[in-house]
């Protein structure tokens, strides 16, 4: 594939100093990055250090050493080792050991996944509310609700109240500030303030964090720009080892990780993205304006790319649309600066990889009256496409948490096999919460509703499909019973029994009385029954070796 504008310009002239690639979705980022990476190490421009790219993402890291390799092993360049690709938290982390003492003075620490994470959050917020809990309860409107309805709301806020406390940590830890700092700079904000109720929650998460010897992925951050900011002889250790410093998907960076970036590279940065495709900071601490701003610099040179084969003339131009109607006719004036007038071009007939053409318009749209409507028609819509087009996979994109839990549930009533790729996703947390619920039976096998919750999650997390007398499928709520009907039956007969007459009854065989035949009869019961004997196999681990276990 040969290099299209603004490819062209990078490869063959961009040789030091700050660079920046503003790049259209399909453009070739990757692409353009590996062949100047290539092109620099065919010349030896870069010795004698190496070149830095840095991704977001393991899987890009990935992605380009594969494709370097590549392309430098076809200029008869093999097993080279002038270029590190890393993602940011990887080259933190490698920053961070050369000098641990910085952190624990054990010199010992261990890094910690969102799981983790999270879980210590939402301890330092259960902590933090048993001295604050009139205003952790302050901004939810009490009066409003019926007393039902009051449990399930508080549970819902502590969830939300937990990811908000998230953000605002990770924000005060890109802005560089410790957890001590930030007590000081809200000391004096009203006590209903977020960011104070943060500030406070901060404290209490970064003690236990620390006398567990853990750190989060911010952590990292904090920690690699105070050591190479107090470390001269450190810092000019990696300046040495890398000449040139490339950052991709440049729109999603944060503050901390491009001060860090900007130390390291000495003069020879160069930033590849797109700031019309900066979706994470409304969940994260990126901002799009610092890649907006390096554009901007007098000292930047800039190579925009905007040519694209990867979509349809028709995309194309819906694309472009929605970027001027945003930067001319948005009813928030306020909105209308976000985007840049960065427009999408085809590409040249003489292309070697052309834009698809097709014979009728490919984009639908439709309206719903209810989005437990939308959520049944997607799924419908992906059951079809995944039987017409058995070789292609399907993408589902929802705006929110609670709208993927809604397409998940019509994809499980539909029997369509998917993957989640949510971070929080439900297939990804399941076996900690199988693992948790097993615990907590085992500490109180006794304990009806603990029984209950587990067989539900453990043995009964499968999707059915329930036929009615008519034969016909019942798929949502249809005023028959369906597999989640027959859930909540079960439930509502097993609390009212003895858990160890159902395992362990007097004569062998379990009676089970005053259960109606419509649950005696349904799959779910048949897959509980099942499961009894796997139950007290679990019962008896105590008396099991190693091997059998």
């Amino acid at each position: 594939m040969g290099l299209r504008k603004g490819q062209k310009e990078l490869v063959e002239k961009y040789r030091g100093g700050y660079c920046a690639v503003p790049a259209i979705p399909g453009g070739g980022k990757t692409y353009c990055l590996t062949m100047w990476a290539a092109e620099i190490i065919s010349q030896g421009l870069h010795k004698p250090g190496k070149i830095l790219i840095v991704t977001y993402m393991n899987s890009a890291a990935n992605n380009f050493k594969q494709r370097l390799s590549s392309e430098l092993a076809r200029r008869g360049i093999e097993d080279s080792k002038d270029f590190f690709v890393s993602t940011i938290h990887g080259l933190c982390l490698e920053i961070v050991k050369e000098k641990p003492d910085v952190i624990l003075a054990d010199n010992e620490f261990e890094i910690v996944d969102d799981a983790v994470k999270r879980s210590f959050l939402s301890r330092a917020v259960y902590e933090w509310r048993t001295v604050n809990d009139d205003r952790f309860k302050f901004f939810v409107e009490e009066q409003y609700l019926t007393q039902s309805r009051i449990q399930a709301t508080y549970k819902n806020w502590h969830e939300k109240f937990c990811a908000l406390m998230s953000s605002c940590i990770s924000d005060f830890k890109c802005r560089g500030m410790e957890a001590r700092e930030a007590l000081e700079k809200c000391m004096d904000l009203d006590d209903t303030s977020i960011l104070k109720c943060a500030s406070e929650v901060y404290a209490i998460y970064d003690r236990n964090m620390k006398i567990s010897g853990y750190l989060d992925f911010d952590d990292m951050l904090c920690y690699a720009k105070k050591i190479l900011k107090e470390d001269a002889s450190l810092l000019s250790k990696y300046r040495n080892k890398f000449t040139f410093v490339c950052e991709d998907e440049a729109q999603d960076s944060n503050r901390i990780q491009t001060e860090i970036l900007e130390m390291i590279a000495g003069g020879n940065l160069l930033r590849v993205g797109d700031s019309n495709q900066a979706i994470c900071g409304s969940f994260t601490s990126s901002d799009s304006t610092l890649f907006k701003n390096f554009c901007n610099m007098p000292e930047t040179v800039v190579y925009n790319i905007t040519q694209s084969s990867r979509n349809t003339r028709e995309i194309i131009d819906l694309a472009n649309y929605l970027v001027r109607y945003v930067m001319e006719k948005h009813p928030v004036p306020e909105c209308r600066d976000s985007l840049l007038p960065q427009f999408i071009e085809t590409v040249g007939k003489e292309d070697e990889f052309p834009n698809p053409v097709i014979g009728e318009y490919g984009i639908k749209g439709r309206i719903f009256r209810s989005w437990e409507e939308e959520a049944r028609a997607v799924a419908r819509q992906a059951q079809f496409m995944t039987e017409k087009y058995r070789d292609k996979t399907i993408a589902i994109l929802a705006p929110t948490h609670t709208k993927i839990e809604g397409i998940v549930d019509a994809l499980k009533a539909y029997n369509v096999q998917f993957e989640e790729l949510d971070s929080s996703s439900h297939e990804r947390s399941r076996p900690l919460r199988i693992i948790g619920r097993i615990l907590k039976f085992l500490s109180s096998p006794e304990n009806g509703e603990v029984f209950v919750d587990m067989v539900n999650d453990c043995y009964l997390d499968e999707t059915f499909t329930e036929v009615s007398e008519t034969g016909n499928e019942n798929i949502g709520n249809t005023g028959q019973y369906t597999e989640i009907d027959y859930r909540e039956r079960l439930k509502n007969y097993l609390v009212k029994q003895s858990v160890y007459d159902i395992l362990y009854p007097v004569n062998g065989e379990t009676v089970f009385s005053n259960i109606s035949d419509e649950l005696s009869k349904s799959n779910v019961w048949r897959k509980f029954r099942s499961s009894l004997d796997s139950i007290r196999e679990l019962l008896e681990i105590g008396e099991k070796s190693i091997e059998e276990l």
